[in-house]
């Protein structure tokens, strides 16, 4: 009686045994694929930044380029254009932050005198 128990269990730690050892092979060849695909993936990271770094380097050269050249009149009055429209924008921000600010005191102020106004009332009221 006691031999067909420990055939038995045996038979089942054997079993046992051959999972777990298929499971650690599924699981070995998953992380093989797994790595292998990271390194794909790494790779063509490392290439696309290589080539856009070549791209931007080589763009960079020609906007040198392009400055060292004598500007055109045409060039030179854009240019000049272009400083005089920020300079006009900066005013005009500046002017409306500006008018904005006296706005609102004299908002402030009228609001003031009018809540005086009532309190001096209330109080002429409570008098009488």
């Amino acid at each position: 009686m006691r031999v067909r128990l420990w055939e038995g269990v045996s038979d089942i730690v054997v079993e046992t045994f051959d999972i777990v050892q298929a499971h650690s092979q599924a699981v070995d060849s998953a992380r093989s694929v797994s790595k292998v695909t990271v390194q794909m993936a790494v790779q063509d990271i490392r290439e696309s930044a290589s080539t856009r770094t070549t791209t931007l380097h080589s763009m960079r050269c020609q906007r040198c380029k392009i400055q060292l050249l004598p500007l055109k009149p045409r060039e030179l009055h854009m240019v000049k254009t272009e400083s005089n429209y920020h300079q006009d924008t900066s005013a005009v921000e500046s002017g409306k932050k500006t008018m904005q600010e006296v706005l609102l005191n004299w908002y402030i102020n009228k609001f003031q005198k009018l809540i005086n106004f009532y309190i001096v009332q209330e109080l002429s009221f409570c008098h009488a």
